[in-house]
């Protein structure tokens, strides 16, 4: 093996169960190592590594003969404030763009950012991250979070780390929690309604002529209200932070950025499952629903 190997390592191939979810191949990543593991026992450096991409964004992380799966994170956000907040929020911007509310917002759709070249203009760009180097400039949304651990060594983000860095805007999230055979949707928003600033990467593929710009969302390890729900989170930049991201910055300073949003800062409750379909994409979705579960009365 061209990769160092261990006593953990030889666990993982002999005994790891590998199964399939619904038709999707099931990954493991040991938390110690990094290391991917496929059906057949073959193991990669690193996520972007493993040939299997439906797998990159719904694996998390295990221990040894402890193992979970999870859904991706972040797949779904929303933006619906109105024009005057975020014009309020992001005085440094022109906004020429007729900002259109998608309450519902889905990999492989369009979002608003701001970019590091052109950090007053807003764009309005397709969510997935394409890389540069990629064969075709078709999104398949297989790069919709790029965790923040490492992310400097990754193929398709060690690029745009340095060079290449947006602020994707938002006003909330969702999440879902996994109870049984049922997934209950929930709403992540800020306490004081005002836009939420994600940052991201982006990154432009250009082998036809005809460019095709893209982004992806940062996770972080998540905060407190979060992990009632999920162990990751978009990282969410205060807004004294926001010009600084799109600034030119040594790598160093980049990553020391990339942290855990504060805790007491987000409302979490329960919505409609109407939100897991895509097509649904109105205000009732931000509507909240009774809650079934006493998930959050020790808050």
């Amino acid at each position: 093996m061209s990769h160092k190997a261990d006593i953990k390592t030889e666990f993982f191939l002999r005994f790891c169960p590998f199964s399939f979810q619904k038709g999707l191949l099931v990954l493991f990543l040991t938390r110690c190592q990094g290391l991917m593991f496929d059906k057949k026992g073959l193991f990669y450096p690193n996520i972007d590594a493993c040939p299997q991409p439906l797998c990159k964004q719904k694996l998390h992380s295990c221990q040894i003969a402890k193992f979970s799966y999870f859904y991706p994170m972040c797949g779904r956000f929303s933006l619906a404030l109105p024009e005057q907040k975020i014009r309020e929020a992001l005085p440094f911007a022109e906004i020429k763009l007729t900002i259109r509310p998608n309450y519902n917002i889905a990999p492989t759709q369009h979002a608003y950012i701001l970019t590091n070249e052109k950090p007053h203009q807003l764009q309005y760009v397709t969510w997935g991250l394409i890389p540069f180097w990629a064969n075709n400039g078709r999104n398949t949304g297989d790069l919709i979070n790029a965790r923040a651990e490492g992310i400097e060594s990754k193929p398709s983000f060690r690029l745009p780390i340095r060079q290449r860095r947006c602020l994707v805007l938002a006003d909330g999230f969702y999440e879902w929690l996994k109870t049984g055979k049922k997934r209950l949707p929930y709403r992540i928003v800020p306490k004081n309604e005002k836009l939420l600033t994600f940052a991201g990467v982006w990154d432009i593929w250009d082998k036809d002529g005809y460019p095709v710009y893209s982004f992806s969302i940062i996770t972080v390890p998540a905060n407190r209200e979060v992990a009632s729900l999920h162990d990751r989170m978009p990282l969410i930049l205060p807004p004294e932070e926001r010009l600084r991201w799109l600034d030119e910055l040594p790598l160093e300073e980049v990553l020391s950025m990339l942290h855990q949003p504060t805790d007491g800062q987000l409302r979490i409750y329960r919505v409609s499952s109407a939100v897991n379909n895509v097509q649904n994409n109105g205000p009732e979705l931000y509507e909240e629903e009774p809650e079934q579960l006493d998930l959050f009365s020790q808050r």
